[in-house]
């Protein structure tokens, strides 16, 4: 099944949409994360290239998800 390229482009703007609400959001996060927990924007940088590094393991969305909660 082809789409046309108004579907395309229709789906391309809401994949656009969709990164730019989670990268708001994540943004939110952070800047909650240094609120709470007095951090500067370096603690933050450090805190996200751990989770990154814990990416890799495989319980790693399941491990999250419970801290966030």
């Amino acid at each position: 099944m082809t789409n046309s390229p108004a579907q395309k482009r229709l789906y391309n703007n809401v994949l656009v949409k969709k990164k730019q609400s989670a990268a708001k959001a994540l943004n939110n996060y952070m800047e909650q994360l240094k609120i709470h927990f007095d951090l500067n924007d370096r603690d933050i940088v450090k805190v996200l290239e751990l989770a990154l590094k814990e990416r890799r393991n495989k319980n790693f969305i399941k491990k999250w998800w419970h801290i966030l909660r």
